[in-house]
């Protein structure tokens, strides 16, 4: 809470003035011209204001004071800061919310227009730019108070997949990238749910300060941290791999999902080695298309538009015998009692 204090001082001098500020508050700062030493009671939540000089006539001083939440949603009383030893108080309340929050307001005093608020409280107004009032009250009594309640924005989470998955005689490979937008409100990480058995090789962006690797119940995968609060959209890259000694009958195609994503779309395309055939056995969530749709000429690739979080693949592999063709020349020379012979393949 920022709060403007305009004080009139009528007759004699004012070295030193006492505020009551609102049960819930604490103040952080203070600060005007000619202020000096301030001291705030939490017990008795006054805070005793000094001026480094006699003051007359009008004079203003602003505070600023904070109101812990510890968890959302949460309900909050705010009240004036009031000024006991004056003979006349008026105070004007406006209301604003960062992106993260919002606020449902259930009990507040008499109304104002915020254009009026705006205008009263530019020098108040003129250190926070940026700020878009939703709310404006004038506070006629002591009792006064706006009761609400804070909510948080949740963000939204899409993820755009752009993803190869190879078979090898041993080994299974994972190279992907990850298109993530984070709208409505930031995040400083995310969680990439990691399939079981694989090892992170790779996981970079530009936006990516550190990773964190976990590997307890329901929680298989890696915390993704932000170099800042990220809001917009940041790209991931992504390498995995595991080792096999013998073949599986069924492969399950590695789905890397970013946790709470509302949207997952994306492509994804399988290739296997030269001696092994790969064959759909079963998907959900995913459909299959021409891979030179992707601008891929390789034969035996396997290619995929995925279209929800929750999809999965399973591949059923076939070890291809080697088929040999063999071209032949026998030539036999005959000689007199000898017969050379030279065999070609």
């Amino acid at each position: 809470c920022h709060h403007l204090v305009r004080l009139k001082i009528a007759q004699g001098e004012l070295r030193e003035f006492t505020a009551l500020i609102p049960e819930a508050m604490s103040v952080t700062e203070i600060e005007g011209e000619g202020i000096g030493a301030w001291r705030f009671d939490p017990a008795t939540h006054e805070v005793h204001i000094k001026t480094k000089t006699p003051r007359t006539g009008p004079f203003s001083c602003r505070l600023r004071t904070q109101i812990p939440l510890d968890t959302l949603p949460a309900q909050v009383e705010v009240a004036a800061v009031r000024i006991p030893d004056a003979e006349r108080e008026r105070w004007t309340m406006g209301l604003h919310t960062s992106d993260s929050v919002y606020i449902s307001v259930d009990e507040f005093p008499q109304r104002m227009n915020v254009d009026d608020f705006t205008r009263d409280a530019a020098a108040l107004l003129h250190c926070r730019s940026g700020v878009q009032l939703q709310h404006a009250y004038r506070f006629l009594k002591a009792e006064d108070v706006v009761k609400l309640q804070v909510h948080e924005v949740k963000p939204e989470i899409q993820a755009v997949e752009r993803s190869s998955f190879s078979v090898a005689d041993d080994r299974f490979a994972y190279n992907g990238q990850l298109q993530i937008r984070i709208a409505k409100a930031g995040l400083f990480s995310i969680f990439l749910d990691v399939p079981e058995g694989y090892d992170i090789d790779v996981l970079q962006g530009e936006d990516v300060s550190h990773w964190d690797e976990k590997k307890e119940e329901k929680e298989e995968g890696v915390q993704v941290h932000f170099r800042k609060k990220m809001l917009g959209t940041t790209t991931l890259h992504l390498m995995l791999s595991s080792t096999f000694d013998e073949l599986p009958e069924d492969i399950i195609a590695p789905r890397v999902q970013v946790r709470n994503a509302s949207k997952h779309t994306g492509a994804l395309l399988v290739a296997a080695a030269r001696m092994i055939r790969l064959a759909v056995r079963e998907r959900i969530g995913i459909s299959e298309m021409e891979a030179a749709t992707l601008g891929i000429k390789q034969k035996g690739v396997l290619a995929f538009r995925i279209l929800q979080p929750a999809w999965s693949l399973k591949l059923s592999p076939e070890a291809i015998e080697p088929r040999i063709v063999a071209d032949f020349l026998h030539v036999a020379a005959v000689n007199d009692g000898l017969v050379n012979h030279t065999h070609m393949f």
